[in-house]
């Protein structure tokens, strides 16, 4: 076999700094399709499947590439995007992500949920917090959330 065939999907979730509810339903459209954009033209080998957010937290489901390492790609993403939506702020304090992200596997035979679950943010979060949503994403995958260092704690 001379080449490499990987297909890696992964479901990242990574918060507003402080919880701030910035992520309005006015302003997300453009940040959806500027991720989409950012990740076509920087990452050209992964590909975003999914995007939803609520107010304090995103949501995306991520094609990753052989190549790519998903910690680059959230950093740089998460520096663009709030560069982005800072231009939308005048006057008003900065946009800034919280430090960190939560990155969770997703076999292929899952994506079809994954992506329900994604689309459905604002109708779970009427019965779900973001804590106990992050603590659950995280158990369901084995992380112990007692484990995490205190800044990444919620």
């Amino acid at each position: 076999m001379g080449h490499s065939t990987v297909r890696v999907y992964i479901h990242v979730v990574f918060h507003v700094k402080y919880g701030r509810p910035d992520l309005q339903p006015d302003l997300r459209p453009g940040l959806y399709n500027f991720i989409y954009r950012f990740i076509e033209r920087n990452y050209p080998r992964c590909r975003l499947i999914e995007i939803n957010a609520v107010p304090d937290h995103i949501h995306l489901l991520i094609q990753l590439d052989s190549m790519t390492a998903l910690g680059a790609l959230i950093r740089d993403l998460k520096s663009s995007s709030s560069r982005y939506m800072n231009r939308f702020r005048k006057g008003e304090r900065r946009f800034l992500w919280r430090p960190g992200f939560g990155g969770f596997s997703c076999p292929y035979k899952a994506l079809g949920p994954v992506r329900r679950y994604i689309i459905g943010q604002q109708l779970h979060h009427q019965q779900e917090s973001t804590r106990d949503e992050y603590i659950r994403l995280l158990r369901e995958h084995g992380i112990n959330h007692s484990d995490l260092h205190p800044d990444d704690q919620m």
